[in-house]
């Protein structure tokens, strides 16, 4: 599976600061040279970041695995372990923590469903001491995308991913 090098997502992770949308999507099809990668790139940091983020919460149940659909409109999981990128992510997030990087670092995340999802419940008045949060379901990557994995049963696990 195609991936982006770790300097290569920083590179992209750098206009979730000042750029626009559709300065970030040009800004990826450049770095990844093509369409689907660029797609994943810019879906994967934004939920690693939020994923880094929900992680701080006290009694928050992370999620373990991610949805997408597959050509037949069905649901699939898969373990985060499918999506190369998002591990090269999840280390430039704890990197961007660790390093101070909070204007980098809050820009990306609070584009991940993850943190709309905490701020929607939150706002809401729902205590998230014991919730369990459901993982990403990717609107614009195929579940073919993971053929190589197995499928997990079906079901988005977010609806606002």
């Amino acid at each position: 599976m195609k991936t982006l090098s770790p300097v290569q997502l920083r590179e992209l992770a750098k206009s979730f600061v000042r750029a626009s949308d559709e300065e970030r999507e040009i800004a990826a099809l450049a770095l990844a040279g093509d369409q689907m990668l660029a797609r994943r790139a810019l879906d994967w940091l934004p939920e690693a970041f939020g994923l880094l983020m929900a992680g701080q919460v006290p009694g928050l149940e992370l999620p373990t695995t991610f949805s997408a659909r597959n050509n037949m409109g069905d649901w699939k999981q898969f373990p985060f372990s499918a999506e190369p990128l998002f591990a090269h992510a999840l280390r430039l997030a704890v990197e961007a923590r660790e390093s101070g990087e909070e204007e980098l670092f809050r820009a990306i995340a609070d584009k991940s469903s993850v943190v709309a999802t905490l701020n929607k419940a939150l706002n809401g008045g729902a205590s998230l001491s014991g919730a369990k949060l459901s993982g990403p379901a990717l609107i614009g990557v195929p579940a073919e995308t993971y053929a190589g994995h197995v499928f997990q049963g079906s079901g988005p696990e977010s609806a606002g991913a």
